[in-house]
C-alpha cells in the first residue's frame, strides 16, 4: 500500500506540474461566469471609486456663481480566501487501479501510456470543482467554518446574487418590477424591462442575462406571437433579441432557478471577479503521501464576485422575490 501511495503522489505532482498550463485553460473554459466578466486583481481589497457629478452647465453671467455637486464614494470588494482539501484512502486507489482502465481512454496513445493521474484530474476532479465553482460564483454565501469542520462549499465565497441582493437592500440598486416571466408573458415582460431602463442606458445595445427557462418561455412567446423564433428554421430572430433595443437576451445556468434579469451594456466592465495578486488564479493540487496510508490534496486561491458602480446595475425584481 505504501508504495502504491508513494507512486501516485508522485505521479499526481508530475503531471499537475508537466500539465498546468493544460489544467488552467480548462479550468478558465469551464468557468461560465469568469469566461464572461471582468477580472481584478488585488491584494486584500479591490476599490472601485465612484463619482457622481451634478449639473455644471449654467446660463452665463459676469459673477462667479459656482453649480457643481461632486460626490466621491467607492465599492469595495474583499478577496475571500478558499481552499481545497482531499484525502484518499491506499484501499479506494488500488480499487481505481484495478478498474480505471475499463472507462478511460486516451485516443491516439497505447493502452500503456494512458495515464492514471490525467483520469483523476479530468474525469473526477476538475468536473467537481468547476461545478462548485460555478455555482458559487453566482449563489454563493460565506460563513465562516467552525473550527475543525469543513464547511460547505456554497458558503466558501459571496457570489453575485448576494451582491444583488445587499445592494437592493442597502438602496443603491433599484430593481424593475417584472414579477414572474412565463411563456405567455415573456416577450412584453423583457420588452418592459427594457423600456423602463434609465434614458441613457435604454438604447444601449447589450446582453440581458437570464435564466434557461426564461429565455426558452421568450423564444416560444416570440415565435407564437410572430410566426418565427431562435429554435426555427431559417428565423429571423437567431439570437433570441428585443426588437428596437439593441438587446439580446443571453441565458446562464449560474442564474438558473432564479427568474432574474441582469442588463449589461457592451461598453460597460461592470460585472467583476477578483482574485489575489502573487497567488495561483486557478485551483493548483498538491500532493502528498503522509505515511499512514492515505493521499492527502491540497490547494488555497482567493476569489471575490460583484459590480463596481451600483448605479450601473439594472437588475428585476425576482432575485429579491416578496
Amino acid at each position: 500500500m505504501a508504495t502504491i501511495i508513494e507512486t501516485t503522489a508522485a505521479s499526481l505532482n508530475r503531471h499537475a506540474v508537466a500539465y498546468n498550463q493544460t489544467i488552467n485553460q480548462q479550468m478558465r473554459v469551464g468557468m461560465e461566469y469568469e469566461n464572461i466578466f471582468t477580472v481584478r486583481a488585488s491584494d486584500n481589497v479591490w476599490s472601485a471609486p465612484n463619482v457622481t457629478a451634478g449639473e455644471v452647465v449654467q446660463p452665463y453671467q459676469s459673477g462667479f456663481t459656482p453649480k457643481n455637486s461632486v460626490t466621491f464614494d467607492a465599492e469595495e470588494l474583499k478577496l475571500q480566501k478558499i481552499k481545497i482539501d482531499i484525502i484518499f484512502e491506499a484501499d479506494d486507489i488500488e480499487k481505481w487501479f484495478e478498474s480505471w482502465r475499463v472507462e478511460w481512454h486516451e485516443i491516439g496513445k497505447p493502452e500503456g501510456d494512458w495515464s492514471f493521474p490525467r483520469y483523476i484530474y479530468d474525469m473526477i476532479l476538475m468536473p467537481k470543482i468547476l461545478e462548485e465553482m460555478n455555482t458559487n460564483a453566482f449563489k454563493g454565501l460565506y460563513v465562516a467554518p467552525a473550527v475543525g469542520v469543513a464547511g460547505l462549499s456554497i458558503n466558501s465565497v459571496t457570489g453575485l446574487i448576494e451582491r444583488l441582493k445587499a445592494g437592493v437592500t442597502a438602496g443603491d440598486i433599484a430593481e424593475i418590477v417584472t414579477g414572474a416571466i412565463t411563456a405567455t408573458n415573456a416577450v412584453n415582460k423583457f420588452e418592459t424591462f427594457s423600456d423602463t431602463l434609465p434614458e441613457l442606458y435604454r438604447d444601449l445595445p447589450g446582453v440581458i442575462y437570464t435564466d434557461h427557462d426564461n429565455k426558452r418561455f421568450y423564444d416560444r412567446d416570440y415565435r407564437g406571437q410572430f410566426g418565427f423564433g431562435a429554435g426555427v428554421g431559417t428565423n429571423e430572430n437567431t439570437e433570441s433579441r428585443i426588437d428596437s433595443t439593441g438587446k439580446r437576451i443571453q441565458a446562464l445556468h449560474g442564474l438558473t432557478g432564479t427568474g432574474g434579469m441582469i442588463f449589461v451594456p457592451d461598453t460597460k466592465t461592470n460585472l467583476v471577479w477578483g482574485t489575489r495578486i502573487g497567488y495561483p488564479t486557478m485551483p493548483n493540487l498538491r500532493w502528498k503521501d503522509d505515511g499512514i496510508r492515505v493521499l492527502k490534496a491540497t490547494t488555497e486561491f482567493y476569489r471575490f464576485y460583484g459590480y463596481e458602480y451600483p448605479k450601473e446595475v439594472f437588475i428585476n425584481d425576482m432575485f429579491t422575490p416578496a
